[in-house]
């Protein structure tokens, strides 16, 4: 669940940055009549319906072409705002380059260009309607190298623009001792001008700006400003004037607010020098932000994830180890520790008139040892003590005590039941051959706990006793007796 938080958390970060650098929505404009539109032109739209127009595919963001196919852009925002004042469609026909537009307005493949600048070379094909906006001309370098306009410094530089754009013929005749060098588009010339290739790349601010921001080439200036101010319209096959008068009459119904309502738009896309920096710093900035709380988080996460295994193993370890602090080395059998602690404890209960205490040895033990290793001894120990905690109630502890001894706890038990048990063990154990089919027998002293004694009175006459049995003796009696005072 954290880990979900987490990922929700960078999602809507990068949300948040991506649509403060993206471009706002302009409102699409209600249709309206144009007012000027004659009788003729009227019918001349309904009966045409749709136009077929080209437009650049790569000058974002004036215009570019997606990978789906759709013309997007500034100048697509004019357009369809004079689509829907005409009530007709745009149909874009595609083209690959800026030279292919040309082309294919020369071979009347297309009824008009989106956007277009006139040049005498032009006005063969086409017509051009009145300016429906302009752009300036800049230089975008590398950051090392600098322009200094004190000399000419124009002279035997190189500078990349995309070949077809009307602006060249100003640069040349502006700046004739430039040199030149074509591109596609404006990529492929600000890339050569990141590598150093080329001094710059001419181009409107807004596309240099934008692409500059879009390919991340942080290494470029807009170092210098040019004179050249490009006026850009519609530019209709020159077969064509009734089209011409139309959108002449369109473009002249287009309203400041939505000029400004475009210009907004599209500003947001791009900055000047230092702002393009700055944006793109405070952009990797906030990723890079959001990616290391997001990575800090899940380490945190899953370190502590990691504790709490880790301590649940230990607090299993842990129970474990009281476990066996409490029991020895044979199976379930209380330590002496443990067995002296248990006495106390049920002398603490409301019941302790009734607990009683067995305590017995093996008979015959030294012998044993000396017969037998060690090894084989405890194993029989071991074999005897899980016999009789088969043997003894639940309600019963069984537990090792001093000098080879071992003692019976039961609560709530009379002296008939503590005899009868006594019994019981003695003769289950004395019928048993355990390893090595050696059988053992017990004596045992049976004491229950007197009020009129202390509980260390009471145990030390148990063992007194039990010091007393003579397990070879004639009667054979194995079972003792000490008598509450």
């Amino acid at each position: 669940m954290k880990a979900l938080c987490l990922l929700v958390g960078l999602v809507l970060g990068a949300n948040l940055i991506y649509f403060s650098l993206a471009p706002p929505n302009v409102k699409e404009q209600p249709k309206r009549n144009i007012s000027l539109v004659t009788g003729a032109e009227l019918e001349y739209l309904k009966e045409s319906k749709s136009f077929s127009y080209c437009a650049d595919p790569s000058w974002a963001p004036y215009e570019w072409i997606g990978v789906n196919g759709n013309h997007h852009g500034y100048v697509k925002d004019y357009l369809n705002l004079i689509e829907h004042a005409l009530n007709v469609k745009f149909k874009l026909v595609l083209a690959d380059s800026w030279s292919e537009v040309l082309e294919k307005a020369k071979r009347r493949e297309c009824d008009f260009i989106s956007a277009a600048m006139f040049t005498p070379e032009r006005s063969a094909y086409l017509n051009f309607t009145q300016p429906f906006f302009s752009y300036s001309i800049v230089i975008a370098s590398h950051k090392d190298i600098v322009f200094d306009r004190k000399e000419n410094y124009f002279q035997g530089k190189t500078f990349a623009l995309v070949k077809g754009y009307s602006y060249e013929e100003k640069i040349r005749r502006s700046y004739p001792k430039a040199k030149l060098v074509y591109v596609k588009n404006a990529t492929e010339g600000l890339m050569l001008a990141s590598a150093m290739k080329v001094d710059g790349y001419l181009d409107g601010q807004m596309v240099i700006a934008y692409t500059i921001h879009k390919e991340g080439l942080i290494n470029l200036n807009i170092s210098e400003r040019l004179n050249e101010h490009m006026n850009l319209s519609l530019a209709v096959r020159s077969d064509d004037q009734v089209l011409l008068s139309i959108f002449n009459k369109a473009i002249d119904q287009i309203t400041e607010k939505e000029r400004r309502q475009i210009q907004a738009k599209w500003e947001r896309t791009y900055t000047t020098t230092e702002e393009i920096n700055t944006s793109i710093y405070w952009s990797f900035f906030y990723v890079s932000f959001i990616a290391s709380c997001f990575l800090i988080l899940t380490f945190i996460f899953r370190l502590r994830s990691a504790v709490n295994k880790s301590n649940s193993k230990v607090s299993g370890l842990i129970t474990q180890l009281e476990k066996e602090k409490s029991y020895d080395a044979y199976d379930d059998v209380l330590n002496r520790y443990s067995a002296v602690k248990e006495v106390y404890n049920s002398l603490k209960s409301e019941n302790n008139a009734n607990l009683g205490i067995i305590i017995f040895k093996v008979n015959k033990l030294e012998q044993l040892y000396d017969e037998l290793d060690m090894l084989a001894v405890e194993m029989l120990i071991e074999s005897m003590l899980s016999h009789i905690k088969k043997i003894i109630p639940k309600s019963c502890q069984l537990g090792c005590w001093r000098g080879g001894r071992y003692i019976l706890l039961c609560n709530k038990a009379t002296s008939e039941e503590l005899t009868l048990l006594a019994e019981t063990v003695r003769y289950e154990v004395a019928k048993q051959a355990y390893h090595f089919d050696i059988g053992v027998t017990l004596s045992l002293v049976i004491g229950p706990y007197s009020q009129n004694c202390s509980i260390n009175e009471r145990i030390k006459e148990i063992e007194k006793q039990l010091s007393m049995c003579l397990p070879d003796n004639v009667s054979g009696k194995h079972i003792d007796f000490v008598k509450e005072q």
